[in-house]
Parts: C-alpha cells; sequence; structure tokens
C-alpha cells in the first residue's frame, strides 16, 4: 500500500521518486522478512538470515564509503568555495538544481545564481541567462549536481566553455565545481 501511493503521488507530480517516501513501510517489511526467515527450518534460516546481513552490510558500506552511491556533498563543496572565494569580491557562484541546498550551507558572500531550464526550455532562454550572469561577475564557479534534473546535455556548460576560460575543476561526490574567467 505505502508503495502504491507514493508511486501514484509521483506519478501526479513532477518529483522523481525517491525511496524515503515509503521508508513509513521499513518496519512491516522487516516484520514480514524475519517472518518469513523464522518460518524456514533452522539451517535455512541461519542462511538467508546471514544472506539479508550481508546484503545490509554491503548496502551500508557503498552508502558511506563510495562516492558513486553516496549523496551529493553539496556541504563539502559550499565549504571549499567559501573558503576560496572570502577574499574575492567580483567572484559569482551558478548552483542550477541545488541552490538550495548550496545557498543553505554556503555562508559567504559571494552572490549565488541559479538558471532554471528544464527539459524543453529554448536554447535562446539559457543563453540570456547565462549571459546575465556573465555580465555580472568577473569570475563564475559552476556547481554542477543533480544536473539530470535540469540539463542532462549540459547546456550550461556549454555556453559557459563558449563564453569563459575553464580555468580549474574539484570534484566531490556527485558533484563537480568548475572554475570559469572570462
Amino acid at each position: 500500500v505505502p508503495l502504491v501511493f507514493t508511486l501514484l503521488l509521483n506519478w501526479q507530480n513532477a518529483k522523481a521518486f525517491n525511496t524515503r517516501y515509503i521508508l513509513t513501510s521499513l518496519p512491516m517489511f522487516l516484520c514480514v522478512i524475519a517472518a518469513g526467515i523464522v518460518s524456514l527450518p533452522k539451517m535455512g534460516a541461519r542462511i538467508t538470515g546471514l544472506a539479508v546481513a550481508i546484503t545490509l552490510v554491503i548496502s551500508l558500506g557503498n552508502y558511506f564509503f563510495s562516492g558513486e552511491y553516496a549523496r551529493e556533498d553539496v556541504r563539502g563543496a559550499a565549504r571549499v568555495l567559501e573558503d576560496r572565494l572570502a577574499s574575492d569580491s567580483n567572484a559569482c557562484i551558478l548552483a542550477p538544481a541545488i541552490t538550495e541546498v548550496f545557498e543553505y550551507y554556503y555562508e559567504g558572500a559571494s552572490p549565488v545564481h541559479s538558471i532554471y531550464a528544464p527539459i524543453g526550455t529554448p536554447r535562446k532562454r539559457i543563453d540570456e541567462q547565462v549571459a546575465r550572469v556573465l555580465a555580472e561577475c568577473g569570475e563564475i564557479w559552476y556547481v554542477r549536481a543533480r544536473h539530470w534534473v535540469y540539463d542532462p546535455d549540459d547546456y550550461v556548460g556549454t555556453c559557459l566553455d563558449a563564453a569563459a576560460t575553464r580555468s580549474e575543476v574539484i570534484t566531490f561526490d556527485g558533484v563537480t565545481a568548475i572554475r570559469y574567467t572570462r
């Protein structure tokens, strides 16, 4: 029931499905797994319980120690840029798709810009938004994360590459910070 309800809600909304939406059903799911394991013969229950435990340990290990499965490190990117831009008053940050999250962690003085360009947005509109940001800033740090939401073809990066010089790239788990100078 929680899974079907969550899928229906996601179908009605533009947000992507996220497993945390069905987390409320976890206790019930664990009870069903436990009941199934207990109903097995003693040796089968031990083997099945061990298989479930190994799967959970591998999953947690991937989450905490593998950047491929970890959450995007927006906090780390914000802290590094905060340190880098402490003395640069002419730098701006462009953080589409994660603007609010980045602003939450970023405590620096440089302005944080966003470009709203969902799939299907005319390229001319994106060009105009990038040009506005470039006109305001002498240097731009493009924080690229969750790009599949608004910019799967990296058109914003292409516009920046055409108008400015890429001078530095810093990578974090799921986040890339690219420095552009005019």
